[in-house]
């Protein structure tokens, strides 16, 4: 009789921690469901990561770097490196159509492009570009011929790596729509040496 009353108060003491412990794992798994969510619609809405594919960037970025973009309240501005959704472009490397393409913003709506060919270097509204970012001068114009006037809600995007990047100089891809850039670049992640901005 006793080692039953021994043995109930026992399982009453026992009781209050078991369900302290549950509840204490509910609260972490709902804290990490919580944390899940917020991720996700920040990967979403405001962060994504994107990995580089092909040298079109190089001596900027590099193929295998991982960067951040971001589209959170984005309005293209000139100098921006910025992730493009190019639905009717092949991929360099790959050779997939669509893949999402990385280029930097060298026109935005109303502004005035123009390529020096012989001295390999961009008039934009008049001015020589300081492109100091650049692998090599600009020799080539591609689809373009004479000065363009970019419409409102188009860019013109190109590759550092000029001698080799397929960019708006492609008839295949041309001016931009606003609408397809996926987010513009706002840090290196990887590789770990060169974590940070560019």
């Amino acid at each position: 009789m006793e080692n039953s009353k021994k043995d109930n108060v026992a399982e009453k003491r026992d009781a209050p921690q078991k369900t302290n412990y549950c509840l204490e794992l509910f609260e972490w798994i709902e804290t990490l469901v919580k944390a899940f969510v917020i991720i996700f619609i920040l990967n979403i809405f405001v962060f994504r990561s994107v990995t580089v594919v092909g040298d079109s960037m190089v001596p900027t970025l590099t193929d295998g770097d991982a960067v951040i973009i971001s589209n959170f309240a984005y309005e293209p501005q000139r100098g921006d490196i910025v992730v493009v959704q190019a639905d009717n472009f092949k991929n360099q490397l790959t050779g997939e159509m669509g893949e999402p393409i990385i280029k930097r913003v060298i026109g935005i709506g109303g502004d005035e492009i123009s390529f020096d060919t012989q001295n390999g270097v961009i008039i934009r509204n008049g001015e020589v570009l300081d492109e100091t970012y650049t692998s090599d001068k600009t020799y080539s114009s591609g689809n373009f011929k004479g000065s363009v006037k970019i419409p409102e809600g188009k860019v013109l995007v190109l590759g550092d790596n000029r001698p080799i990047s397929r960019d708006s100089r492609d008839a295949m891809l041309g001016l931009v729509d606003e609408n397809l850039i996926m987010g513009k670049f706002v840090l290196r992640i990887f590789p770990f040496n060169k974590i940070g901005g560019v």
